[in-house]
């Protein structure tokens, strides 16, 4: 992990189009804004995880309206 000091309005460059600038803090929060391509999907993690979690069970998990006989979950063919 690379650890880098910012002070409001100061801007980190990851790619030439992408740019993460300190906004200021308020309290033990700090405000950051995020420049980068719409193609370029931006969350918080615990945003990102809850999208991957409901991805996979969309995908993966199907139960038919007939789960009658003890299986609850079945895997998607």
């Amino acid at each position: 992990m690379l650890i880098l000091t910012r002070r409001p309005g100061e801007t980190l460059v990851i790619r030439e189009d992408i740019r993460i600038t300190v906004l200021g803090f308020r309290g033990m929060q700090v405000r950051i804004g995020v420049e980068a391509p719409k193609a370029i999907s931006v969350d918080r993690q615990e945003v990102r995880k809850r999208k991957e979690g409901e991805r996979y069970r969309r995908r993966d998990i199907v139960c038919p309206s007939s789960c009658d006989d003890g299986m609850v979950n079945k895997r998607a063919e």
